[in-house]
């Protein structure tokens, strides 16, 4: 039992590094700053935790990468004065990084003891209760700025966010980013869902094998 549980410590660990891996190699170069970019590929391995180890395994390895996430995008946070009001940037730092990238741990419960580890039907729910999540989290995070913040609201993105450019200037910039984060959500997890659903038969053999 312990050897099996050093297993999945490590593993975890190999799919945390993966995603890191991903952001500031893949995500950073390629596109834009992690905060602003449009697909975030680097939750995959986040989210395979959940469903390879269950909800407390993912719940961990979440906090730590949230942690490690949050002190790197910390100027970002201190970018918004939110009226010098500490717990405003509270808020901000809980509603627009923690909670959204937290939400990914609930693929934890959806794990299942045996083989098959991953299931379409699971897949689905767990991304759609996530978006679901992450979309109210946005929308909270969004009404601080519009009482708050209205100044600062397009310092979360960087100003080569093609997107952003390409959207019509004579829109609320508060539905400029409300339409850019349900984008960024959707897409998202439409793309971590596919890949998802491809690499399940490969994912459940190698598990059957002993992985």
């Amino acid at each position: 039992m312990k050897i099996f549980s050093l297993k999945k410590v490590i593993i975890s660990a190999l799919l945390l590094t993966i995603s890191f891996f991903i952001e500031f190699v893949f995500t950073k170069f390629f596109f834009q700053d992690c905060h602003g970019a449009l697909i975030k590929l680097e939750l995959l391995p986040i989210i395979l935790i959940g469903f390879l180890f269950g909800f407390k395994f993912s719940l961990c390895a979440n906090c730590i990468y949230v942690a490690i996430h949050t002190a790197l995008e910390w100027s970002i946070i201190t970018a918004f004065s939110l009226n010098r009001i500490k717990y405003l940037q509270l808020l901000f730092v809980v509603f627009f990084f923690i909670l959204p990238y937290m939400a990914y741990s609930l693929s934890g419960l959806f794990y299942t003891r045996k083989s098959p580890y991953l299931i379409k039907k699971n897949i689905i729910t767990s991304l759609l209760l996530i978006s679901l999540i992450q979309i109210i989290s946005y929308i909270v995070c969004i009404y601080i700025f519009y009482y708050y913040a209205y100044d600062s609201v397009f310092c979360i993105f960087e100003s080569d966010s093609w997107i952003i450019n390409q959207l019509n200037l004579n829109l609320s910039v508060y539905w400029i980013f409300f339409i850019y984060i349900n984008v960024t959500i959707w897409l998202t997890n439409l793309v971590i869902g596919s890949i998802l659903c491809f690499l399940k038969p490969i994912i459940n053999e190698n598990i059957e094998l002993g992985l």
